[in-house]
């Protein structure tokens, strides 16, 4: 007999998490939303986190890394791994309201071309605060949390609305989309990967709803720390990666000239004062080229939407934000 629902699995990530898992577990075992399967990933822990799940939740799966894999690799692992029509990547410093999953799955199934759902994602410790909204991307390259850092006023409303992409922490995947497009892309590690999935799904004509009646809570940057040199480092060059190797010619010409006007004389300034993590990233990526070239054609040999589709989406790039003196407000719907 087939189940009511459709088969989803929670793919939580964890490395040296024990205490966030106190929290990040709990929460997905009063999920609502059944059949729902549990299955941790975990990076080569040096803690006990091992010990406490098997001890308080014998019944989720544990797949065990020989060594840290990072989010991208580590997460793959899971969502191959995974049964069910849709999959969940959750870190471990993510935890979810009762209802998230029944909410997502509901919006997904309303649509066959959504194949992405998010919850709103607020801070731990500030629950009134918004993390992310989604992400977004502008025209340079970097991404965005979309609401990040605003107070919660129910400004995203109470019902679905469709957004650029999901937050790799407390993301609903299609496995659908992921059987056309592809997982999470290895070679970035961590940053950006999401919102380069996010492109790779949009390219290929799928979409991404907020379902912001619901909340996940976030503890935020515990892995890398938000000014550590392994964040900036992975940030910008990832940042690079993404838009030479995604950005069709239309959007690829200006993000250069944006490139050449504002980052090129910003390197002297990193330079000059010391900014290590920021220079080596954008001569990592530059000598990624051959396979920046590689992937470029592969995936622009996949795109199914026009140009405009994808363009709409995008912000102003975040120098020209910079020098107007305010920060771009993404349009709501």
């Amino acid at each position: 007999m087939k189940p009511k629902h459709p088969e989803v699995t929670a793919v939580v990530l964890n490395w040296n998490g024990r205490k966030l898992l106190e929290k990040s577990l709990p929460a997905l075992g009063k999920q609502t939303y059944r059949p729902l399967q549990v299955l941790l990933v975990d990076n080569a822990s040096t803690d006990d986190s091992l010990a406490y799940v098997k001890k308080n939740f014998p019944q989720t799966k544990v797949i065990r890394n020989p060594t840290n894999l990072g989010f991208a690799a580590g997460m793959n692992i899971g969502l191959r791994a995974a049964k069910g029509k849709y999959v969940i990547s959750v870190t471990n410093d993510v935890a979810l309201e009762p209802k998230v999953i029944s909410e997502m799955v509901a919006a997904a199934e309303k649509d066959s071309r959504v194949g992405m759902a998010v919850p709103l994602l607020v801070r731990s410790s500030e629950p009134s605060v918004i993390d992310a909204a989604g992400v977004s991307v502008d025209r340079s390259g970097y991404g965005a949390n979309v609401g990040g850092g605003e107070e919660n006023r129910g400004q995203f409303g109470k019902k679905p609305v469709e957004i650029f992409g999901g937050y790799g922490g407390a993301t609903l995947y299609r496995r659908q989309m992921l059987d056309e497009i592809g997982y999470f892309e290895e070679a970035f590690g961590a940053y950006l990967e999401d919102i380069d999935l996010a492109w790779r799904a949009r390219a290929a004509g799928w979409k991404c709803m907020l379902v912001p009646q619901v909340r996940a809570f976030h503890a935020g940057s515990v892995s890398y720390g938000k000014t550590s040199y392994r964040a900036t480092y992975l940030g910008h060059r990832n940042r690079l990666l993404f838009a030479l190797s995604e950005f069709p010619l239309k959007l690829l010409v200006p993000m250069l000239a944006y490139y050449i006007i504002f980052e090129i004389p910003m390197s002297v300034w990193w330079l000059a004062t010391a900014n290590v993590a920021r220079v080596k990233a954008r001569i990592d990526a530059f000598l990624m080229l051959p396979w920046i070239i590689s992937r470029r054609r592969k995936l622009g040999a996949g795109r199914k939407v026009p140009v405009a589709e994808l363009e709409k989406w995008l912000l102003p790039a975040y120098g020209v934000r910079t020098i107007k003196g305010k920060l771009f407000k993404q349009k709501r719907s």
